[in-house]
């Protein structure tokens, strides 16, 4: 079974790295997280591609995650809704269930008639990007080291 994981990483946490261990755990023999504001730097966005994918794959090899069970793609930015879902489905191969906590992305999955998958959030990892990238422009390192892997803080402390 296939899930596709769309979220903008920005960073990758371990409320993400717990959304595909929930997916694999569930019977995903495959994640295929796709990337989204792919082109966008702003404050909400302040990582590129590369930076995001960097961070995707240490974390996801420093949790031992197969390789082979996960990809990631890029998913430009559309005007409008059905210009999003039509790129996505036409550009993707074959996906089973849709993962995300994100409302709009659920709604337009939902109203497709899509299986969507709303992982848990563990009080361990409930945590959102948006306070991270305040506490990086803070420089407080001992907040980030609680949801995020150490290569990622070190890579964010190094980057910023």
């Amino acid at each position: 079974m296939k899930y596709l994981y769309i979220w903008r990483f920005q960073p990758f946490h371990l409320g993400h790295l717990d959304a595909v261990q929930q997916a694999l755990s569930r019977g995903a023999t495959h994640v295929m997280l796709w990337l989204g504001s792919v082109w966008v730097i702003n404050d909400d966005n302040p990582r590129t591609v590369h930076q995001r994918e960097i961070m995707i794959l240490d974390t996801l090899g420093e949790a031992w995650i197969d390789p082979s069970t996960y990809s990631f793609e890029l998913i430009p930015d559309f005007p409008s809704d059905l210009e999003w879902y039509s790129n996505i489905i036409d550009t993707l191969p074959r996906f089973d269930v849709v993962m995300s906590w994100n409302p709009r992305v659920k709604e337009i999955f939902d109203s497709c008639t899509h299986t969507v998958f709303d992982p848990e959030i563990h009080s361990k990892v409930d945590i959102h990007a948006t306070q991270i990238r305040e506490w990086l422009r803070e420089k407080n390192k001992d907040e980030m080291k609680k949801f995020l892997w150490q290569s990622v803080v070190d890579f964010l402390s190094n980057t910023s």
